[in-house]
Order: structure tokens, then sequence, then C-alpha cells
């Protein structure tokens, strides 16, 4: 008999299959705060999707330039940009 896990209702934030990263970063290392190496770093196993205009690829990873027009990215989306874009420094 097979045994099938059932996934909690909020798995679908705590733990999605596939998440989005819209301002991905290209910078790595300590210093960086790289999301996505973050994610890789502490055991995240589901699709990445790197959101940045301005790359073609993040960590040799397939950078889209944005996620309207991308279909196939489906799943969480996490926004993350600079402290200094961000407050506006």
């Amino acid at each position: 008999m097979e045994k099938t896990l059932k996934r909690h209702i909020l798995d679908v934030f705590m733990a999605p299959r596939s998440v989005a990263i819209v301002g991905a970063s290209r910078k790595t290392g300590e210093e960086s705060f790289n999301v996505i190496e973050n994610m890789r770093k502490f055991g995240y196993k589901g699709k990445i999707y790197p959101v940045n205009p301005s790359a073609n690829k993040i960590m040799g990873m397939k950078s889209y330039k944005d996620i309207i027009l991308n279909p196939q990215i489906e799943g969480e989306i996490l926004y993350s940009e600079s402290g200094r874009r961000a407050y506006g420094n």
C-alpha cells in the first residue's frame, strides 16, 4: 500500500515547490545577502526562477527579464531588493 504525504495548507507559503526571486542578485559571498545562494545553502529543493532584467544567468540558472512574459514561472514570488534601493539611500 502506497503512502502519500499530505501537504499542510501553509506549505504553499512555508515550503513552496517553486519560487521566483524578483530582483535576484548576481553578487555572491559572505556580505552579498544573495537570496538564491542562501536558499541553496539551507537546503531549498524546489525550482528557483531568478528574475533580473540585467542578467542572462544567475548562479548558473537562466535569469528571466520579467515574470509577466514567462508563463512557465509558477509558485511563490519573492521580491528581493537591496537595502540601498529599498530605503532610497
